[in-house]
């Protein structure tokens, strides 16, 4: 199998850890819908407050997860940021229905 190509089961794994990371994280929504750049600015600038009040070890492993964590959204997958940023919409729709319904229209459900 192509690495591009991904199964039914691929895409609904994308969504799903998508919707749990910002559910259980919600920093990772604000990540994924800016650009890793923006997204670090942003989240370096969100955290000031909490950050200058930490000892300099501290907000240096701060700092550093700070980073790590935009790291990861820049390396997931588009289908898993978008995910992150809606939430766990699992119940809501079917990814089975919506890629078959795709399929008959011709589209292809790879972003």
């Amino acid at each position: 199998m192509s690495h591009s190509k991904r199964t039914d089961f691929q895409i609904e794994q994308q969504i799903f850890l998508g919707g749990q990371v910002s559910n259980k994280l919600p920093d990772f929504k604000d990540m994924a819908r800016l650009s890793p750049d923006y997204a670090e600015i942003y989240m370096f600038l969100k955290k000031m407050d909490e950050i200058d009040k930490m000892k300099d070890e501290e907000m240096i492993l701060a700092i550093i997860e700070l980073f790590g964590e935009i790291d990861f959204v820049r390396n997931c997958s588009e289908l898993t940021k978008l995910s992150m940023i809606m939430g766990d919409t699992r119940g809501r729709y079917n990814v089975k229905g919506v890629i078959d319904e795709l399929r008959k229209t011709g589209s292809s459900p790879e972003p």
